[in-house]
C-alpha cells in the first residue's frame, strides 16, 4: 500500500490491562481506499520491540520530531502479511519504507 505520511505520535505508557510498558509509535497517513473516492486517513501502531521500528522508524526519529521536516508529506510504502483464521482476518506489517525526495541544495553564487 502506498500513502502520504501525515503524522507521528510517540507511544509510552503502562497498560492497565497487563501492567506492562507499551512503547512505540503510531504513524498517521492518507491512502487510497476501494471504499471511498480520494484518500482516507489510516493509522498504524508499531512497537518499539519490532524489527520494523528499528529498521524504518529509528533512523528518522529526528525528522519526526521536526514538523517542518521533509518526511511529512512524503510517500510511505507499507506491506502487510494477511492471515485468515476462521471468519477473522488479521494483518501484520511486514515492510515499511519512506520515500523522501531530497531538496536540491543552493548553488554558490
Amino acid at each position: 500500500m502506498k500513502g502520504i505520511f501525515k503524522g507521528f505520535a510517540p507511544v509510552d505508557y503502562i497498560s492497565r490491562k497487563t501492567g506492562e510498558p507499551v512503547k512505540g509509535c503510531t504513524l498517521h497517513f492518507d491512502c487510497r481506499s476501494e471504499e471511498a473516492f480520494g484518500y482516507v486517513g489510516k493509522s498504524e501502531y508499531i512497537s518499539e520491540s519490532s524489527p520494523i521500528y528499528k529498521r524504518a522508524i529509528e533512523p528518522y526519529l529526528d525528522k519526526f520530531m521536526d514538523e517542518s521536516s521533509d518526511i511529512y508529506g512524503s510517500e510511505i510504502h507499507i506491506d502487510y502479511n494477511v492471515t485468515k483464521r476462521g471468519n477473522s482476518t488479521f494483518t501484520d506489517i511486514c515492510e515499511l519504507a519512506f520515500v523522501i525526495e531530497e531538496k536540491p541544495g543552493k548553488k554558490a553564487g
